[in-house]
């Protein structure tokens, strides 16, 4: 978030405690948007208030939407016709047109700016420093009369003198930014220090500000916390929550959780959604005193109700997961969509996934995409993957190959693994293998053992590089030690066959093993071979046959062949022409270079009732997933 937003929302603070309507009004509008600030529709809705009730048309208007709507306040028609009123006394046209369009109400009659500002200016000029500072907030916001500025001062310095610590802080302000008159930094910390000794809390919270910052005076941490707590003490709700966050990180004061936790969680009573969260977190995370989910989810729905789009994601998860509560995948995906459509990037992201995968049983690939680029925008480099590969091959979007490399060049600048991968991936189709060995060697980097995997390949068969075997054992055992199956099966063909590596069955088995395991289904059928044939130094029928089997039941045409051969001749299993019969027909099928053969050799010795059954086998043979691929293109009975 850019700094000088927040910045303009410090200072609207600091004037909206100073009782000024119009920076009320503007905390409102950053409250309500989430511009330069968390976003906070009950927070919003409490400073709409205030420059509402100081006579601010735009504010009693928007008031009343609140009302109407019930964001941040309880629905309630009556007081959004009392708002709305006030509104259109002073004649703006859009409470007037809701009034007459909704309520079918003529302009009703109320007091105006001039009748409280001749009340005002009774009082003040009877010495009242309540109402001499209310004088000069309306001409110092234009409220009834023309803006006036020295007016304005001359009421607010009047009031200051008196001993209204508003007043003063309000004068400090305007020193400070040199509204109606030259800045002077000087009177502005004299009118500060004024407005601290007069008692008043808001002083003394932004007196610790200042003291955080180093403007007006120079940057001390200890002061800052010092100030947070007299303001914190006076049950300044602001105040408690940057106390907390002092002890939260040490800032002025020793680390302490547990101090942390309890001004949180007084900020939180005090109706501060944000320390309503982060007392959640710290419920649920046990920071600073005991674990307690159930109640760090009923803090977590205190912030949600309010629209913190974090304590709705929290409380997402609460529910996915079942802490805290019983899981509910419904209500889960209730305030998953609500955060995201609050903007939170993390829910935008993750909101998208349960688009793809789960939302109501029925994928919505559009919809998911949709909020990756959302998501995207905010800079999370997964999104952007995500959408890069969309675009790239036109899944839930129309196909877009310049959209979908620039979707992954922004996340590889973020050094997501996968979207580094797939650039390579782009220049290795288009055969620009010195290019694309550059981008697999930054994915390895990454961590991504596709990559790597690929890297042992392009040395291996010599693309966009020089052919090294030693070199492509290199990478195959960085990526297999960390259990890419690809990976290991090639491990396992160069000890087999002593490539850049010493010739070695027992590492060669080993490593074709652990793809096997994984269900890599060229391991499987090698480990076969192997101990079919004794190649490798083992000869193992019946581990031959296991493993035949086990690349036959992932589909694999070489591994229903041999399998089937297996039976037929009882290599490691009992004979069984039928099951034989099954899986040479599934070999057919898939059009294996010698199961024609076996299947004519062995059909003329079936009677028609094993041939019937064979066929029946065969047509409920479902294939598990494929763990991994490859190519085999050797066969058992060769």
């Amino acid at each position: 978030m850019p700094r000088d937003l927040q910045r303009a929302v410090k200072y609207y603070q600091l004037a909206a405690e100073a009782e000024v309507a119009q920076a009320q009004l503007k905390l409102a509008d950053a409250y309500a948007t989430g511009v330069g600030i968390e976003r906070d529709v009950w927070e919003s809705a409490r400073w709409m208030t205030q420059a509402a009730q100081k006579g601010l048309s735009e504010a009693q208007f928007k008031l009343a939407n609140y009302y109407a709507n019930g964001t941040g306040v309880q629905p309630d028609k009556n007081e959004a016709i009392i708002w709305y009123r006030r509104a259109a006394v002073q004649g703006l046209t859009d409470a007037r047109k809701v009034l007459q369009e909704i309520y079918h109400e003529p302009d009703p009659p109320a007091e105006t700016y001039a009748e409280l500002l001749k009340l005002w200016r009774a009082q003040a000029e009877q010495g009242n420093p309540d109402a001499q500072l209310r004088l000069g907030a309306m001409y110092l916001q234009g409220q009834g009369v023309a803006t006036n500025a020295g007016e304005a001062l001359r009421w607010i310095k009047e009031s200051a003198e008196r001993g209204q610590g508003e007043a003063q802080l309000l004068l400090s302000r305007c020193y400070r930014e040199g509204r109606g008159l030259a800045k002077d930094p000087a009177q502005s910390l004299i009118w500060l220090e004024r407005a601290i000794d007069s008692g008043s809390a808001a002083a003394q919270h932004t007196m610790g500000v200042f003291c955080f910052s180093g403007e007006l005076v120079p940057t001390n941490f200890v002061e800052a916390a010092r100030w947070f707590r007299k303001a914190a003490e006076q049950g300044m709700v602001l105040a408690e929550y940057d106390l907390a966050r002092c002890y939260r990180n040490g800032w002025g004061v020793s680390l302490d959780q547990a101090e942390a936790r309890r001004w949180w969680h007084l900020a939180g009573e005090g109706g501060h959604v944000e320390a309503q969260y982060l007392y959640g977190c710290c419920l649920a995370t046990g920071l600073g005193s005991d674990t307690n989910l159930a109640e760090a989810v009923q803090w977590y729905r205190r912030a949600a109700d309010a629209g913190h789009a974090k304590a709705q994601y929290q409380l997402a998860g609460c529910y996915f997961n079942g802490l805290g509560v019983a899981t509910n995948a419904n209500i889960f995906a209730e305030w998953l969509e609500k955060a995201a459509c609050n903007g939170d990037p993390q829910s935008e992201l993750d909101f998208g996934r349960w688009c793809l995968r789960r939302k109501a049983g029925n994928p919505d690939v559009s919809e998911g995409i949709k909020w990756f680029e959302k998501a995207a925008k905010h800079g999370l480099s997964e999104a952007q993957y995500r959408c890069g590969r969309a675009y790239l091959i036109g899944d839930g979007v129309p196909k877009d190959r310049e959209k979908g490399s620039n979707y992954l060049h922004s996340a590889a600048e973020q050094h997501h693994p996968l979207a580094l991968y797939e650039l390579g991936n782009l220049e290795d189709t288009a055969k620009n293998y010195r290019e694309a060995l550059q981008w697999y060697l930054k994915s390895a980097e990454a961590g991504c053992l596709k990559a790597m995997h690929r890297i042992g390949l392009f040395y291996f068969n010599g693309s966009g590089t020089v052919r090294g075997f030693s070199e492509a054992a290199v990478w195959f055992r960085r990526a297999a030690e960390l259990g890419f199956p690809e990976s290991q099966d090639m491990l396992g063909r160069q000890y087999e066959k002593g490539q850049g590596v010493a010739q070695d069955f027992e590492q060669a088995l080993k490593w074709y093993r652990r793809a096997a395991e994984q269900g890599h289904v060229v391991s499987q059928y090698n480990l076969g071979l192997a101990n079919v044939r004794g190649s490798l130094g083992v000869k193992d029928e019946a581990e031959a046959a296991k493993w035949f089997r086990r690349a036959a039941e992932q589909g694999s045409a070489g591994g229903q062949n041999s399998i089937g051969y297996c039976y037929d001749t009882g290599v490691g299993v009992p004979k069984d022409p039928v099951e034989a019969y099954k899986w040479h027909l599934l070999a057919v099928a898939q059009n294996q270079s010698n199961a024609k053969v076996n299947l004519n050799r062995l059909e003329p010795r079936l009677t028609p009732e094993q041939i019937i059954e064979g066929k029946k086998r065969a047509g409920e043979f479902v294939p598990k997933p494929v763990a991994a691929t490859g190519e085999i293109t050797q066969n058992i009975d060769k």
